[in-house]
């Protein structure tokens, strides 16, 4: 079996028979080059419909010699792609997930501690009603007075204190399309 031809376009980037998966090439490859390809994959949101195709976007042979023939790409033999990933590979890809699972859980804490805000109005009134409509003598030690003037202050802190970091198994995995060196 012969090795197989690579594309390397960018000086960093290797797409094996023609296919680029990143955005942002694909962006660089219509903008810049007027390079149009085809793309001929599914949209995630939208898998089983067929009018519109998301990546990976196809080349024909034409444009990438287009590329070829004015230096923004290359081939390039080969000799192993399937070789296995080395320990430092395997350990800057798994710092990039660590990293990129740590800005998930801050940008999801913002973003409930600014949801929280904007319905502040809404979450006090809820609160108070759910109070008043308590028997006195049912009511928590710790619940807040309602006739207390930083009731609404003491109701946000409560509920800004049971935002929970979201958990491993619910954060986006970002499809790695190249070594995250």
């Amino acid at each position: 079996m012969n090795n197989p031809f690579f594309v390397q376009f960018h000086d960093f980037f290797l797409v094996e028979f023609q296919h680029f998966w990143s955005f942002l090439d694909i962006k660089t490859l219509r903008e810049d080059y007027r390079i149009v390809g085809n793309l001929i994959g599914g949209l995630a949101k939208a898998p089983r419909q067929v009018s519109l195709n998301g990546v990976p976007l196809a080349l024909i042979p034409e444009e990438i010699n287009v590329l070829v023939e004015i230096k923004v790409a290359k081939l390039v033999r080969v000799s192993d792609p399937a070789k296995p990933v080395d320990s430092e590979t395997k350990d800057k890809y798994e710092l990039a997930k660590a990293m990129n699972f740590q800005e998930q859980v801050e940008a999801f804490k913002a973003e409930r501690i600014a949801e929280v805000h904007r319905m502040k109005d809404v979450i006090v009134e809820g609160k108070r009603k759910q109070i008043e409509s308590k028997k006195r003598d049912v009511i928590p030690e710790d619940e807040p007075d309602v006739d207390d003037p930083e009731f609404a202050d003491k109701i946000i802190e409560q509920e800004l204190a049971k935002i929970k970091p979201i958990q491993e198994h619910h954060a986006l995995i970002q499809t790695r399309t190249g070594n995250p060196g």
